[in-house]
């Protein structure tokens, strides 16, 4: 996965410290996610461009800004989980 600040979104005044990011899960699927960025806690959705649906995610920002964000079906249950921290580094300069 590969995520990028959305300037005209992430440039806004913040609601709640929400951050938005486009990019893409592999080759092809564009995606969007906001994510509400504490410290250690990480909350928020995203939603593929062609499907429209919110997804939730949840997670922990680690000591070292690495980022681990679980992808939650309707019953809560974890269905993908996403490692990194690149977007971390470009939206708060971490």
């Amino acid at each position: 996965m590969s995520l990028y600040p959305v300037p005209e979104l992430s440039g806004a005044p913040s609601i709640r410290g929400l951050t938005h990011y486009d990019g893409t899960i592999g080759d092809r699927e564009r995606v969007r996610m906001t994510l509400q960025l504490g410290k250690p806690d990480v909350y928020g959705t995203y939603f593929y461009f062609d499907r429209l649906k919110e997804i939730p995610v949840r997670g922990r920002l680690g000591e070292a800004s690495e980022l681990s964000l679980d992808a939650l079906d309707s019953a809560g249950n974890v269905v993908a989980q996403f490692l990194g921290q690149s977007i971390l580094r470009l939206s708060r300069g971490i």
